[in-house]
């Protein structure tokens, strides 16, 4: 220590110590990688107001000296002890609907590393939502971006996050939407989804699109990844495979079109779509997977992927499943999105 401090242009000379003790912390290069350590100095009897000139260990014989240990707190030693990705603390996002699916997913991208965030939800986050939400108790009656932003925030250090109150198709804005990386949507609106789709190919817009939605029940959940420039776009699954032309409900569902899935729960008048946190995390999941695949260039084509659960609840209420359910077999698999009778893709 003491040759490290000579050959160093310290001032160690001239420092006027304000107590009798002080700390000095060292770092070192080691094959594993960087080792940080420190040392805590206290003076054992009055001193002059200066530090002597350290020539040996014996000019230490009037302190005691302890070793302290370093931990390092810096984005650069933090993320990828922790398992996030330093390279995508630089990629923005855009995400819109932060409910269950959307708050979860949200949760998954920070600490992948994701830096940079947009979130934007109209709502308030109430009492139905507790139990299949990322957010606590302490949020109700707050928008679910804004408290959003204060949960990522308060858990993610370098995290730049910022809440809104727009709807889906108020977002339509061209120099907007081409300033992120990705823009993922999960408010499970398929008509307002397909509506802002039209906008992105008649603007022209370069940023690559994720689209979750999760099924009733627990049955499934699904994402697909519209990249443009490539073939495979939001309108493939929507093709009706009857008639081969664009339908009115996705191609990738469990659960048939056409009857009503919702539940009046205890009378009140507040219908809602049964489904647990599970079911949400397990469709934020494979969202999650998809898009951060993209980001990080393992992917450079429009996919769609699915998850399949069971059909017991479903099946309890009197639900009629798909054809496509009853012959699922690739669960979690990444397939490419492209419908050969997609009249965008193959116009």
């Amino acid at each position: 220590m003491i040759d490290t401090l000579r050959r160093n242009d310290l001032p160690i000379r001239n420092i006027h110590v304000r107590s009798k003790q002080f700390w000095l912390v060292f770092n070192a290069d080691i094959p594993s990688g960087r080792v940080w350590f420190g040392l805590h100095l206290q003076h054992r009897k009055e001193f002059e107001k200066r530090l002597a000139e350290l020539e040996s260990t014996h000019d230490l014989d009037n302190w005691n000296v302890e070793p302290i240990r370093i931990q390092v707190f810096n984005k650069e030693q933090v993320m990828p002890r922790s398992g996030a990705d330093i390279a995508l603390s630089e990629k923005s996002i855009l995400l819109v609907g932060c409910g269950s699916v959307g708050g979860e997913l949200a949760d998954k991208l920070c600490s992948a590393g994701v830096g940079n965030l947009t979130l934007c939800d109209p709502d308030l986050f109430s009492p139905d939502n507790i139990y299949r939400h990322v957010l606590s108790m302490r949020f109700i009656g707050v928008g679910k971006a804004l408290a959003l932003v204060a949960h990522l925030k308060g858990k993610y250090p370098w995290l730049q996050a910022t809440p809104h109150t727009d709807w889906l198709l108020d977002l339509r804005k061209k120099a907007f939407l081409d300033s992120f990386d990705l823009i993922v949507i999960a408010v499970g609106s398929p008509t307002h989804e397909r509506k802002f789709h039209d906008f992105l190919v008649q603007e022209k817009i370069r940023t690559p699109v994720l689209y979750t939605w999760l099924e009733g029940y627990g049955i499934g959940g699904h994402a697909i990844l519209d990249i443009p420039g490539k073939k495979g776009c939001l309108q493939c699954a929507y093709i009706d495979h009857a008639t081969c032309s664009r339908g009115l409900s996705s191609n990738l569902n469990f659960l048939a079109a056409n009857q009503d899935l919702t539940i009046n729960h205890a009378g009140c008048g507040n219908l809602y779509l049964p489904y647990g946190f599970t079911a949400a995390a397990q469709t934020a999941l494979i969202a999650a997977n998809l898009g951060l695949d993209y980001l990080r260039g393992r992917v450079s084509e429009s996919f769609k992927v699915s998850w399949k659960g069971s059909d017991h609840d479903a099946r309890q209420r009197g639900a009629r499943t798909t054809h496509r359910y009853e012959q699922f077999h690739r669960n979690l698999e990444h397939m490419l999105l492209l419908n050969e009778h997609c009249d965008l893709c193959n116009g």
